[in-house]
């Protein structure tokens, strides 16, 4: 007689064990890389850091730039599809960088010295 054993899962849990590879794999892969690498070659981040410093800016400034290019789009009947092209994302991703910029220098950064002066004297 032939005996057979059920797989557990199946042929599906094999394609998820599969398109999951990169985020088991590549990503720890490229977080090591990434401080090995600057464990050799010092402080490379340090470029990029304003990114970080940028990050809240962005979450408080994305949703309100957001609203405001969807009036704007409607007041001038552009279509939705003006919402679908690259050249677009660019240029709100762009936008998005620049107000944040200005709000993390003329607002954050001020209002941080005023309150660590204020609050711990």
């Amino acid at each position: 007689p032939h005996v057979t054993f059920p797989v557990i899962g199946g042929p599906k849990l094999r394609e998820e064990i599969l398109s999951a590879w990169p985020v088991v794999v590549l990503l720890p892969a490229t977080i090591l890389s990434a401080a090995l690498l600057e464990t050799v070659k010092g402080a490379i981040g340090k470029r990029l850091s304003f990114m970080g410093d940028l990050s809240f800016s962005m979450y408080l400034l994305h949703c309100p730039l957001q609203l405001f290019v969807a009036i704007l789009a409607i007041k001038m009947h552009a279509g939705p599809q003006l919402f679908l092209s690259s050249w677009f994302m660019i240029a709100y991703y762009f936008l998005l960088v620049l107000l944040s910029l200005a709000s993390r220098r003329y607002f954050e950064t001020p209002a941080q010295k005023y309150l660590k002066a204020k609050f711990l004297k």
